[in-house]
């Protein structure tokens, strides 16, 4: 799937005051790393400053793989409704989300709320700066974020994402199975049709609002509670896929930290979270975690042996480092052997 990239070019300063005049901030212009799939700047100096973000016809950090470029148009709904539909809803929590300041379809831009100089949630959590309540309040956001947009028929029909879910299918679903099979591993073409059921599953119509796009790097560290950002894959899908995709990322963490405290934060940080999503909620249930689980392995396949190994945890490695041999084969075991109540048992394991 080639992007054509040539026709693209990146917003700069002049042209962001030119198009958002009602923001009065220093004419400053940073280009800011962690996302992958935009181009985002901080327009200012903290505290007086935005978040500029633009959404290419690609993945900003793999320009080789196309995405629809409307995605910004995504998190806008999700945000704006979130906001006017929920405003009670948002005031439980300590944790945030953006507030939208401007933006520009035609550029697809948007203009939200920056909160400062904070880490995201991998580097506070394998720095050891934890709060536990902060990742209980998390798990009651999102199990309300899921639980109070059910049955919306609306919200189903205006935010159906079905083009950057497809993209998911050809890229991260379909990749690992052939990727498998091209590297001869156990279970290769079980590993295939396991995938491509699961990518299937999460284009057929959905449950409820979803982040979309929940993994460390979503997930700011503030002085008052988590702040969730990055919208642009929200869909109305299925909540397993948001549960599945945080489970993945803190296995991975926890597999390849060597530190022994942050080995210990990011499983004190996942039970919590968890175990606050689960409370109660009836809503989630074996077939759900079941689907969380398979999700889970197939993350962790397109972060060792798909396409988004590059930049990350197993960034270099061979399919037979150690490390590698050890991330496929409990990805495959959750592919292939998901347990429905694998949420409450301890997936970090042991270190």
């Amino acid at each position: 799937m080639q992007a054509q990239t040539t026709a693209f070019a990146p917003l700069k300063l002049e042209e962001a005051q030119y198009l958002f005049p009602e923001i009065q901030v220093p004419p400053h212009w940073e280009a800011l790393s962690g996302g992958q799939l935009n181009f985002v700047w901080r327009w200012g100096v903290i505290p007086n400053s935005v978040i500029v973000k633009q959404s290419p016809p690609f993945i900003a950090h793999i320009p080789q793989i196309t995405l629809d470029p409307s995605r910004h148009h995504f998190e806008y709904n999700a945000l704006s409704y979130l906001h006017t539909n929920t405003p009670t809803f948002l005031q439980t929590f300590t944790t945030k989300i953006p507030k939208l300041l401007g933006q520009d379809p035609q550029r697809h831009v948007l203009i939200i709320e920056d909160f400062g100089a904070c880490d995201a949630l991998d580097k506070a959590i394998t720095n050891n700066d934890f709060s536990i309540a902060k990742a209980k309040d998390l798990g009651r956001f999102i199990q309300n974020l899921h639980l109070q947009t059910q049955g919306d028929e609306a919200l189903a029909r205006d935010h159906d994402h079905k083009n950057v879910q497809a993209t998911r299918l050809e890229v991260q679903y379909q990749r690992i199975g052939k990727q498998a099979i091209a590297l001869a591993l156990p279970f290769a073409a079980e590993i295939q049709q396991a995938a491509l059921e699961v990518g299937h599953c999460f284009l057929e119509k959905g449950k409820c609002l979803i982040m979309g796009d929940l993994w460390p790097a979503s997930i700011l560290d503030t002085r008052h509670g988590f702040a969730l950002i990055d919208w642009e894959l929200s869909h109305y899908g299925q909540p397993a896929q948001d549960i599945g995709h945080l489970a993945a990322h803190c296995w991975m963490l926890a597999h390849r930290t060597e530190n022994p405290q942050s080995y210990v934060s990011i499983k004190q940080f996942w039970h919590h979270f968890v175990a606050q999503y689960l409370h109660q909620n009836t809503y989630f249930g074996d077939e759900q975690a079941i689907l969380a689980s398979q999700h889970m392995g197939a993350e962790i396949l397109a972060r060792t042996i798909g396409a988004f190994q590059a930049g990350y945890l197993y960034d270099g490695l061979p399919a037979s480092h150690p490390a590698m041999t050890s991330a496929i084969s409990v990805a495959t075991d959750h592919l292939l052997n998901p347990i429905p109540f694998f949420l409450r048992m301890d997936i970090m394991g042991s270190k």
